[in-house]
């Protein structure tokens, strides 16, 4: 098609028609370029808009493929917790699962409050840190919300430990939660952190 536009032997009609390569002001571009005797300049826009699309359809594929693979995987997580919560409700009874799903509440519960915003911290003071390539903050501000998610989640501990006893006695009435809120405790650090 550029070649007969660059010798003047073109059909416009068929040319605005055609596949659509490139957006109808690239298009003007490059006409103006081949009318004005710059055949080489339209040559290189056109190249230019073949790579941008092969770029954008090589993103718009990674992306496809990545939110599969996130999806997927979160499928499978689910499926994989589900089918452990109906084995420990077999193996464990109805009173050894619900001890079970109240520690492992108890635990993911400490991990999220222990967390008090650190990890929104680090997403946000880090991911700009780490733009601009300021290491020294960004490993600064590592710490500092790693300092405050332990101390946190050291203070969480220590009060669950303590009240485990009072816990156990009057909100269970029970005293085999003891020992599984106090090991909750210590999960819920781990996780935490």
């Amino acid at each position: 098609g550029l070649r007969r536009i660059s010798s003047g032997d073109y059909d416009a009609d068929e040319f605005w028609r055609g596949p659509r390569l490139c957006s109808r002001h690239q298009k003007t571009k490059i006409l103006s370029a081949c009318f004005e005797g710059s055949y080489i300049a339209a040559m290189a826009d056109l190249d230019n808009v073949a790579e941008s699309q092969r770029s954008t359809l090589f993103h718009a594929r990674n992306l496809a493929r990545q939110s599969t693979l996130l999806l997927g995987s979160g499928l499978v997580s689910y499926i994989g917790a589900f089918a452990l919560s109906v084995l420990l409700a077999r193996i464990l009874g109805a009173t050894g699962a619900g001890i079970w799903f109240v520690a492992f509440l108890v635990a993911e519960l400490f991990a999220s409050l222990g967390h008090l915003g650190t990890d929104w911290i680090i997403l946000r003071q880090g991911s700009y840190y780490h733009g601009i390539g300021d290491e020294a903050r960004l490993r600064g501000t590592i710490w500092f919300a790693l300092a405050i998610n332990g101390i946190a989640l050291a203070v969480l501990v220590v009060v669950l430990v303590a009240v485990a006893p009072l816990l156990s006695r009057q909100l269970f009435e029970t005293s085999n939660v003891e020992a599984v809120l106090r090991l909750a405790a210590l999960a819920g650090a781990l996780m935490g952190i």
